[in-house]
């Protein structure tokens, strides 16, 4: 049901992730052109009410019913859990502009679908020897991690995304879905 008002679930729709992008968290992190696909629809949306690791708490307030990838951004649409204490609790919190960040939780990755990438080194000048040469432990710390394949299988509400572009809006998408698109990227 599509329908808004009370005790009905009301439209949501916005950017999932971005692929080709880095994030602005350390160490920044990137899914790389084309490496996302997604779960069967319907997916889980979530709300993280409290800042702890990997959506850990985060309980279901709606539902996304279309996901699809529109050039690097991934789109998503579908409806909040309107007549439900958290998500009532939400949507007042995205329509009061309070909230409106989105992260995905994928998985299906495999080790050799991560790739690490490494600050060069900054070789101090032969002549400056107060200078001390980088630890060991300092190159082992990756600048950047690329995912090269992953699965979406849930998104959640967040008050600070890895991707500032990855949004919720209350209200009917203004986008819309190729068939074309979603049946080539989902995944059973």
């Amino acid at each position: 049901d599509m329908d808004s008002g009370p005790g009905t679930n009301t439209p949501i729709y916005g950017v999932a992730a971005v692929e080709g992008v880095e994030t602005g968290d350390h160490p920044r992190r990137e899914f790389a052109p084309g490496s996302l696909t997604f779960a069967p629809t319907p997916l889980p949306f979530k709300w993280q009410m409290t800042e702890d690791e990997a959506h850990d708490g985060a309980v279901v307030v709606g539902r996304v019913d279309d996901i699809w990838r529109d050039g690097a951004l991934i789109r998503y649409r579908g409806v909040m859990d309107s007549a439900g204490e958290y998500g009532a609790e939400a949507e007042r919190l995205i329509a009061g502009k309070f909230l409106r960040g989105v992260s995905i939780l994928a998985d299906d990755i495999e080790d050799q679908d991560i790739e690490l990438v490494f600050p060069e080194p900054d070789m101090p000048a032969i002549e400056d020897e107060s200078l001390e040469p980088q630890t060991e432990t300092a190159m082992l710390a990756p600048r950047k991690v690329i995912t090269h394949a992953g699965r979406i299988r849930s998104l959640t509400l967040v008050a600070e995304p890895a991707f500032v572009e990855a949004d919720v809006q209350l209200g009917e998408s203004p986008h819309v879905p190729l068939i074309a698109e979603r049946e080539t990227v989902m995944v059973a």
